[in-house]
């Protein structure tokens, strides 16, 4: 059955793939730099670059116990919420604690790697004729458009050659790499787990509804949520859910999040559990719903923590 059924479902992940815009089969060398070391009592934290594509570099940070290895390692993706300048900082502990993710996981036993998206950190764009960064991210949206690719596809290619980065560190478990994220970082974690194997656990706190559920209500997102012909090929975030399966995935919710409608995330739910269904694997897909907006408090974060204990340590 699980054979027939994933089958079924590869022409949504080809067209889906031809939309975003076709990854490249030619990767070049990552040639990873290591520009700093720094103990952090439990565990130490390197910042790393590793390069993407042929002119773009990947600025990221990596948190590895100091217990002996090799563990299994989580990719810690970065909000939106305008702020361009935080990026990967806030995930490793040098923003907001509620968002500390990679901080508070790395305790746990795992490898974080947190990489700067396109646009953010030390990544963003200069444009000549307006300096707003929001602007930046909306140029380099059009741009990647005009080549036919998408910025959801340049995000997706980054976190890609980030695992091909974490297949090379001796003190890493390759077959147990998992994924999460809050708003922006739920958004790419539903995404990047659909299409990459290797992403074997995936937790996307407040990071989607349905594409009708947002655009009925006239909700604007980030310029990665915008695929196009994506509505005409009638392609859903449940879709997207049925190219996880049968992969563990968590979904967790806010009931009065005012940018991903409720009701969405529990349409894209329940048909994405008809499919988990199909491989015998409802276990593997669960929904959290509380009672908050936008945010991650602690009891929202220990609900994705334990998810990884559970089906990735």
């Amino acid at each position: 059955m699980n054979s027939s059924v994933k089958d079924l479902l590869e022409p949504i992940k080809e067209l889906l793939t031809e939309l975003i815009g076709p990854f490249s089969d030619d990767k070049p060398p990552l040639n990873v730099k290591v520009l700093e070391e720094k103990d952090m009592d439990e565990h130490v934290r390197y910042k790393v670059v590793y390069r993407s594509e042929d002119e773009d570099l990947v600025p990221a940070y990596l948190l590895k116990p100091k217990d002996k290895g090799p563990f299994p390692a989580i990719i810690v993706h970065h909000q939106h919420g305008g702020r361009y300048n935080i990026g990967k900082n806030e995930v490793v502990g040098l923003a907001d604690n509620d968002v500390a993710y990679g901080l508070e996981l790395v305790r746990r036993g795992y490898v974080i790697l947190a990489p700067d998206a396109k646009c953010f950190g030390e990544r963003k764009v200069k444009v000549k004729g307006n300096s707003s960064d929001v602007f930046q991210e909306k140029f380099e949206a059009m741009k990647l458009i005009l080549y036919g690719k998408t910025l959801q596809g340049k995000y997706i290619w980054d976190i890609m050659r980030g695992i091909d980065y974490l297949e090379t560190l001796d003190f890493v478990t390759t077959q147990k790499i998992g994924m999460m994220g809050f708003s922006l970082g739920g958004q790419q974690t539903l995404y990047t787990t659909a299409l990459e194997e290797r992403i074997r656990v995936g937790v996307s706190i407040s990071g989607f509804s349905t594409y009708r559920a947002i655009i009925e209500e006239n909700l604007q997102h980030n310029f990665a949520f915008y695929i196009p012909k994506l509505m005409r090929y009638k392609i859903e975030t449940w879709h997207l859910l049925g190219l996880i399966a049968p992969k563990p995935f968590m979904i967790i919710a806010g009931k009065k999040d005012p940018i991903f409608p409720i009701d969405g995330v529990m349409e894209a739910y329940e048909k994405g559990l008809l499919i988990y269904k199909l491989f015998n694997a409802e276990d593997k897909l669960t929904l959290h719903v509380w009672e908050g907006g936008h945010e991650s408090p602690q009891h929202v974060r220990e609900l994705a923590y334990n998810w990884f204990d559970k089906w990735l340590h």
